[in-house]
């Protein structure tokens, strides 16, 4: 586990709202990231860990969101 402090400004972007994009930490190597819909951590399409290791100050989720549900909560 990291002490980086976790990063700030993390939304959806205004011109794809199923990309995840936060602020980012000088001092972090990666962002684990979480998408959760209604409250509950959602599984990848492929059924693999839903923790995520990102490298950047993005994700792209579109894959992970259909077109009936949407996102309602982000931990990075």
């Amino acid at each position: 586990m990291s002490d980086a402090p976790a990063p700030g400004n993390l939304s959806w972007d205004s011109d794809n709202p199923k990309v995840a994009v936060w602020d980012d930490v000088e001092s972090a190597k990666y962002f684990q990231v979480q998408l959760y819909r209604n409250g509950s951590l959602v599984t990848p399409p492929d059924g693999g860990n839903s923790t995520l290791s990102v490298y950047n100050t993005f994700y792209d989720f579109t894959d992970w969101i259909d077109g009936k549900l949407e996102p309602t909560h982000l931990k990075c």
